[in-house]
Protein backbone atom coordinates (compact mmCIF):
# COMPACT_ATOMS: atom_id res chain seq x y z
CA UNK A 1 0.00 0.00 0.00
CA UNK A 2 1.87 3.23 -0.86
CA UNK A 3 0.44 6.26 1.22
CA UNK A 4 -0.54 9.35 -1.47
CA UNK A 5 1.93 12.45 -1.16
CA UNK A 6 1.39 14.71 1.71
CA UNK A 7 -0.04 12.61 4.10
CA UNK A 8 2.79 12.88 6.77
CA UNK A 9 2.13 16.05 6.65
CA UNK A 10 -1.63 15.84 7.45
CA UNK A 11 -0.78 13.40 10.38
CA UNK A 12 1.15 16.33 11.37
CA UNK A 13 -1.60 18.87 11.34
CA UNK A 14 -3.89 16.53 12.76
CA UNK A 15 -1.74 15.50 15.76
CA UNK A 16 -1.51 19.33 15.87
CA UNK A 17 -5.41 20.36 16.28
CA UNK A 18 -5.61 18.57 19.47
CA UNK A 19 -2.88 20.67 21.33
CA UNK A 20 -5.50 22.07 23.66
CA UNK A 21 -7.06 18.97 23.77
CA UNK A 22 -3.83 17.33 25.13
CA UNK A 23 -2.37 20.20 27.92
CA UNK A 24 -4.24 18.47 30.34
CA UNK A 25 -3.00 15.35 29.94
CA UNK A 26 0.39 16.66 29.47
CA UNK A 27 0.26 18.93 32.70
CA UNK A 28 -0.27 15.15 34.55
CA UNK A 29 2.49 13.65 33.30
CA UNK A 30 6.21 13.53 33.49
CA UNK A 31 8.78 14.60 30.87
CA UNK A 32 10.67 12.19 29.03
CA UNK A 33 14.26 12.51 29.69
CA UNK A 34 16.60 10.50 27.06
CA UNK A 35 18.81 9.54 30.84
CA UNK A 36 16.06 7.33 32.05
CA UNK A 37 16.28 5.11 28.78
CA UNK A 38 15.70 1.46 28.44
CA UNK A 39 19.23 1.10 26.78
CA UNK A 40 20.75 2.16 30.60
CA UNK A 41 18.64 -0.59 31.89
CA UNK A 42 19.69 -3.53 29.61
CA UNK A 43 23.49 -2.91 30.34
CA UNK A 44 25.92 -4.81 28.25
CA UNK A 45 23.36 -8.16 27.62
CA UNK A 46 21.12 -5.96 25.38
CA UNK A 47 17.48 -5.70 25.02
CA UNK A 48 15.31 -8.31 25.42
CA UNK A 49 11.81 -6.72 23.31
CA UNK A 50 8.19 -8.30 22.78
CA UNK A 51 6.00 -6.79 20.25
CA UNK A 52 2.32 -7.53 20.92
CA UNK A 53 -0.06 -7.08 18.13
CA UNK A 54 -4.17 -7.36 18.92
CA UNK A 55 -7.12 -7.01 17.32
CA UNK A 56 -9.10 -7.97 13.80
CA UNK A 57 -6.97 -9.50 10.64
CA UNK A 58 -8.08 -7.68 8.00
CA UNK A 59 -7.00 -4.39 9.40
CA UNK A 60 -3.54 -5.56 9.52
CA UNK A 61 -0.48 -4.17 7.79
CA UNK A 62 2.03 -7.15 7.61
CA UNK A 63 4.48 -5.34 5.48
CA UNK A 64 4.83 -1.86 6.77
CA UNK A 65 5.23 -3.89 10.52
CA UNK A 66 8.26 -5.68 9.25
CA UNK A 67 10.15 -2.50 7.80
CA UNK A 68 8.68 -0.09 10.00
CA UNK A 69 8.46 -1.98 13.45
CA UNK A 70 10.88 -4.87 13.58
CA UNK A 71 13.83 -4.03 11.16
CA UNK A 72 14.40 -0.64 13.57
CA UNK A 73 15.04 -2.59 16.78
CA UNK A 74 16.65 -5.80 15.49
CA UNK A 75 19.78 -4.89 17.18
CA UNK A 76 18.30 -6.03 20.28
CA UNK A 77 16.28 -9.60 21.06
CA UNK A 78 13.23 -8.70 19.46
CA UNK A 79 9.90 -11.62 19.65
CA UNK A 80 6.88 -11.20 18.21
CA UNK A 81 3.28 -11.99 19.34
CA UNK A 82 0.04 -11.68 17.16
CA UNK A 83 -3.30 -12.35 18.88
CA UNK A 84 -5.86 -12.37 16.44
CA UNK A 85 -9.00 -13.59 16.94
CA UNK A 86 -10.81 -15.88 14.20
CA UNK A 87 -14.27 -13.98 12.85
CA UNK A 88 -15.84 -11.63 14.75
CA UNK A 89 -18.77 -10.18 16.55
CA UNK A 90 -21.70 -8.22 15.60
CA UNK A 91 -21.54 -5.75 18.02
CA UNK A 92 -24.34 -3.33 16.36
CA UNK A 93 -27.13 -6.28 16.37
CA UNK A 94 -27.03 -7.71 19.83
CA UNK A 95 -25.03 -7.43 23.27
CA UNK A 96 -23.84 -10.75 23.63
CA UNK A 97 -22.84 -11.21 19.88
CA UNK A 98 -22.74 -14.58 17.66
CA UNK A 99 -19.21 -15.79 16.71
CA UNK A 100 -18.98 -15.64 13.44
CA UNK A 101 -15.93 -18.08 12.09
CA UNK A 102 -14.17 -17.09 8.48
CA UNK A 103 -12.29 -18.81 6.23
CA UNK A 104 -9.14 -17.60 6.38
CA UNK A 105 -5.92 -20.08 5.63
CA UNK A 106 -4.16 -19.41 8.68
CA UNK A 107 -1.00 -21.76 8.98
CA UNK A 108 -0.16 -19.93 5.80
CA UNK A 109 -0.65 -16.18 6.82
CA UNK A 110 1.60 -17.70 9.86
CA UNK A 111 4.21 -19.24 7.75
CA UNK A 112 4.44 -15.57 5.75
CA UNK A 113 4.29 -13.69 8.06
CA UNK A 114 7.16 -15.43 10.71
CA UNK A 115 9.02 -15.00 7.30
CA UNK A 116 8.42 -11.41 7.29
CA UNK A 117 9.26 -11.12 11.01
CA UNK A 118 12.47 -12.92 10.67
CA UNK A 119 13.54 -11.25 7.42
CA UNK A 120 13.31 -7.78 8.69
CA UNK A 121 15.57 -9.42 12.04
CA UNK A 122 13.01 -10.75 14.67
CA UNK A 123 11.23 -13.81 16.20
CA UNK A 124 7.44 -14.89 15.36
CA UNK A 125 6.92 -16.41 18.95
CA UNK A 126 3.43 -16.53 18.92
CA UNK A 127 0.57 -16.89 16.79
CA UNK A 128 -2.95 -17.67 18.06
CA UNK A 129 -6.15 -17.27 15.92
CA UNK A 130 -9.17 -18.22 18.49
CA UNK A 131 -12.55 -17.70 17.96
CA UNK A 132 -13.70 -14.21 18.99
CA UNK A 133 -15.36 -14.64 22.88
CA UNK A 134 -18.62 -13.15 22.51
CA UNK A 135 -18.84 -10.26 25.00
CA UNK A 136 -21.04 -11.52 27.51
CA UNK A 137 -18.82 -14.06 28.82
CA UNK A 138 -16.16 -11.47 29.07
CA UNK A 139 -17.99 -8.97 31.41
CA UNK A 140 -21.46 -10.13 31.77
CA UNK A 141 -24.46 -9.45 30.08
CA UNK A 142 -26.03 -6.22 31.40
CA UNK A 143 -23.99 -5.62 34.07
CA UNK A 144 -22.30 -1.95 32.83
CA UNK A 145 -25.11 0.08 33.98
CA UNK A 146 -22.94 3.42 34.16
CA UNK A 147 -24.05 6.58 31.95
CA UNK A 148 -21.05 6.39 29.75
CA UNK A 149 -20.52 4.31 26.74
CA UNK A 150 -23.50 2.58 26.83
CA UNK A 151 -23.74 2.30 23.21
CA UNK A 152 -24.03 -2.00 22.67
CA UNK A 153 -21.40 -1.52 19.50
CA UNK A 154 -19.42 0.86 21.52
CA UNK A 155 -19.12 -1.30 24.37
CA UNK A 156 -18.73 -4.54 22.84
CA UNK A 157 -15.79 -3.44 20.84
CA UNK A 158 -14.15 -1.74 23.67
CA UNK A 159 -14.65 -5.21 25.86
CA UNK A 160 -13.07 -7.17 22.84
CA UNK A 161 -10.09 -4.98 22.69
CA UNK A 162 -9.58 -5.24 26.18
CA UNK A 163 -10.08 -9.26 26.55
CA UNK A 164 -7.26 -9.41 23.58
CA UNK A 165 -4.71 -7.95 25.44
CA UNK A 166 -5.61 -9.78 28.46
CA UNK A 167 -3.96 -13.18 26.42
CA UNK A 168 -1.51 -11.29 24.67
CA UNK A 169 -0.39 -11.21 28.19
CA UNK A 170 -0.82 -14.78 29.04
CA UNK A 171 1.22 -15.34 25.80
CA UNK A 172 4.26 -12.97 26.71
CA UNK A 173 4.32 -14.66 30.11
CA UNK A 174 4.02 -18.33 29.18
CA UNK A 175 7.21 -17.71 26.59
CA UNK A 176 9.24 -15.77 29.85
CA UNK A 177 8.71 -18.66 31.86
CA UNK A 178 9.27 -21.25 28.58
CA UNK A 179 12.89 -19.20 28.47
CA UNK A 180 13.78 -17.76 32.17
CA UNK A 181 14.07 -14.61 30.84
CA UNK A 182 12.07 -11.77 31.75
CA UNK A 183 11.05 -8.73 28.71
CA UNK A 184 12.80 -5.64 29.38
CA UNK A 185 9.63 -4.08 27.58
CA UNK A 186 6.58 -4.62 25.47
CA UNK A 187 5.40 -2.97 22.45
CA UNK A 188 1.43 -3.12 22.14
CA UNK A 189 0.09 -2.12 18.82
CA UNK A 190 -3.50 -2.38 17.69
CA UNK A 191 -4.00 -4.33 14.89
CA UNK A 192 -5.38 -0.85 12.65
CA UNK A 193 -1.90 0.94 13.90
CA UNK A 194 -0.03 1.84 10.29
CA UNK A 195 3.40 3.10 10.37
CA UNK A 196 4.34 6.09 7.79
CA UNK A 197 8.07 5.17 8.18
CA UNK A 198 10.37 3.38 10.81
CA UNK A 199 9.91 4.21 14.28
CA UNK A 200 12.45 5.16 16.58
CA UNK A 201 14.04 2.13 18.48
CA UNK A 202 12.87 1.11 21.91
CA UNK A 203 15.62 1.91 23.30
CA UNK A 204 15.19 5.29 23.31
CA UNK A 205 12.11 5.00 24.97
CA UNK A 206 11.61 5.85 28.43
CA UNK A 207 11.83 2.90 31.27
CA UNK A 208 10.26 4.53 34.41
CA UNK A 209 7.18 5.03 32.49
CA UNK A 210 4.72 3.97 29.79
CA UNK A 211 4.91 5.55 26.55
CA UNK A 212 2.37 6.79 24.14
CA UNK A 213 1.70 8.94 21.07
CA UNK A 214 1.29 12.54 22.10
CA UNK A 215 -1.89 13.13 20.01
CA UNK A 216 -5.75 12.43 19.99
CA UNK A 217 -6.36 11.66 23.30
CA UNK A 218 -9.90 12.95 23.58
CA UNK A 219 -9.47 14.27 27.16
CA UNK A 220 -7.35 10.92 27.80
CA UNK A 221 -4.98 8.84 27.07
CA UNK A 222 -4.58 7.84 23.00
CA UNK A 223 -4.48 3.73 23.20
CA UNK A 224 -3.50 2.94 19.91
CA UNK A 225 0.21 2.10 20.85
CA UNK A 226 1.93 1.75 24.23
CA UNK A 227 5.80 0.70 25.17
CA UNK A 228 5.51 -0.75 28.34
CA UNK A 229 8.74 -1.34 30.65
CA UNK A 230 8.54 -4.74 31.68
CA UNK A 231 7.41 -3.50 35.28
CA UNK A 232 4.23 -1.66 34.18
CA UNK A 233 3.24 -4.61 31.37
CA UNK A 234 1.22 -7.03 33.64
CA UNK A 235 -1.00 -4.15 35.19
CA UNK A 236 -1.68 -2.43 31.49
CA UNK A 237 -2.12 -5.26 29.77
CA UNK A 238 -4.30 -7.07 32.17
CA UNK A 239 -6.12 -4.26 34.33
CA UNK A 240 -8.33 -2.64 31.95
CA UNK A 241 -10.53 -5.53 31.37
CA UNK A 242 -10.59 -6.43 34.73
CA UNK A 243 -12.08 -2.81 35.78
CA UNK A 244 -14.26 -2.92 33.02
CA UNK A 245 -15.92 -6.06 33.90
CA UNK A 246 -15.55 -5.16 37.53
CA UNK A 247 -18.46 -1.70 37.52
CA UNK A 248 -17.49 -1.64 41.38
CA UNK A 249 -14.09 -1.18 41.08
CA UNK A 250 -14.04 1.12 37.83
CA UNK A 251 -13.48 4.82 37.10
CA UNK A 252 -16.43 7.11 38.11
CA UNK A 253 -16.81 9.34 35.10
CA UNK A 254 -15.16 8.60 31.75
CA UNK A 255 -17.16 9.28 28.06
CA UNK A 256 -14.83 7.36 25.70
CA UNK A 257 -11.64 4.85 25.98
CA UNK A 258 -8.65 7.03 25.68
CA UNK A 259 -10.54 8.65 29.51
CA UNK A 260 -11.43 4.83 30.96
CA UNK A 261 -7.41 4.13 29.72
CA UNK A 262 -6.11 7.31 32.13
CA UNK A 263 -8.14 6.81 35.08
CA UNK A 264 -7.14 2.76 35.12
CA UNK A 265 -3.75 3.63 34.69
CA UNK A 266 -4.09 6.26 37.65
CA UNK A 267 -5.97 3.85 39.48
CA UNK A 268 -3.16 0.99 39.35
CA UNK A 269 -0.46 3.82 39.62
CA UNK A 270 1.00 3.41 36.15
CA UNK A 271 3.22 6.50 35.27
CA UNK A 272 2.52 7.71 31.79
CA UNK A 273 4.52 9.90 29.37
CA UNK A 274 3.99 11.24 25.48
CA UNK A 275 6.88 9.99 23.61
CA UNK A 276 7.68 12.47 20.35
CA UNK A 277 5.10 12.03 17.35
CA UNK A 278 8.20 11.39 15.10
CA UNK A 279 9.36 8.48 17.51
CA UNK A 280 5.48 6.77 17.11
CA UNK A 281 4.99 7.34 13.66
CA UNK A 282 1.25 5.51 13.16
CA UNK A 283 -1.59 6.63 11.91
CA UNK A 284 -5.26 4.24 12.06
CA UNK A 285 -5.17 2.61 8.82
CA UNK A 286 -8.48 3.77 8.17
CA UNK A 287 -6.90 7.23 7.92
CA UNK A 288 -4.77 5.74 5.45
CA UNK A 289 -7.37 4.86 3.11
CA UNK A 290 -9.48 7.51 3.21
CA UNK A 291 -6.57 8.96 1.84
Amino acid sequence: MRLPRGSFLKFAVLCAVNVAAMLYVMSRVPSQPPSTSLSRAAGTGGLRLAVGIVGRLSRFSFETFADNVVAPNNSSTLDVFAYLPNGGVDCKSHWGGTPTASSVDWPTIERDFGALVEGAGGRLMGFETPPQVPVAAIVGDGRLTGPVMQLPGQRCAVAQQYWNRYQLHRMVAAAEVAGGVFYDAVLLLREDAFFLQPMRPLASFNRSAVSVKGCLPYGGVNDKVAVLPRRFASAWLQSFVQHYADPPHAPPLYKNPEQFVQAVAEMEGIPIVEAPNEWLPLLDIREVETR
